[in-house]
């Protein structure tokens, strides 16, 4: 969100970032970016391949601008995608925008395996039907869906009438989510890491567990 607020259209060379925990991070990187501004490249000193240095980054040059982000800028971001407050109900969830990988399917299934939903409440996850295959495949789909889980594919559930419990806050781990759903479906949206979403579910109520 921050980078695409304060970006726009530039190209950001991002220092400081913690190493992520897979590819998939930067996906969602990327894709809260571009949604908040207009990013369609950046690179992260240190962890993307042809970003190995700041110099490198920059071909040699230097750059247009240089931005401080703070912990309260943080804070104020991630207080302008949560819309309601620890303790509140909430009706679903909604994962994988962008797309759930097959290794993000495996890291959701751990973590229901160890704090299971609350009975009817629904998980919906966006994901490629070619993943969805894969899973299938695996076996682990009709594990899921003894948990609640829906599969979504072609589309999102921000812009399809999909999901039908708008009552209470939907969570999500998405900031794309986040930003596009209130105004396209008109719901209250609660944002955290997968192990909120997760924890939350189980609760019924908004929870933070993530550091």
């Amino acid at each position: 969100m921050i980078v695409g607020h304060r970006c726009r259209e530039l190209v950001p060379v991002i220092e400081g970032l913690p190493h992520p925990r897979d590819e998939d991070q930067l996906k969602a990187l990327g894709a809260a970016a571009a949604t908040f501004g207009a990013v369609g490249l950046f690179h992260a000193v240190g962890i993307t391949p042809e970003a190995p240095s700041r110099a490198a980054a920059l071909h040699g040059g230097t750059p247009e601008a240089t931005l401080d982000i703070t912990p309260d800028d943080i804070r104020d971001a991630l207080g302008r995608l949560s819309m309601v407050p620890e303790g509140s109900p909430i009706s679903a969830l909604c994962l994988g925008t962008p797309h759930f990988s097959q290794t993000e399917w495996h890291r959701l299934a751990q973590l229901l395996r160890r704090s299971r939903p609350k009975p009817g409440l629904p998980i919906y996850v966006n994901t490629a039907r070619a993943t969805l295959e894969a899973i299938r495949a695996e076996g682990l789909l009709d594990e899921l869906a003894a948990f609640g889980v829906t599969p979504v594919v072609d589309t999102c559930t921000y812009v399809t009438a999909i999901v039908r419990e708008l009552d209470g806050a939907i969570m999500t781990n998405s900031g794309k989510w986040a930003h596009y759903a209130p105004g396209n479906i008109g719901c209250r949206v609660a944002f955290g890491e997968l192990e909120d979403c997760i924890a939350s579910a189980s609760a019924g109520l908004i929870v933070r567990v993530s550091g």
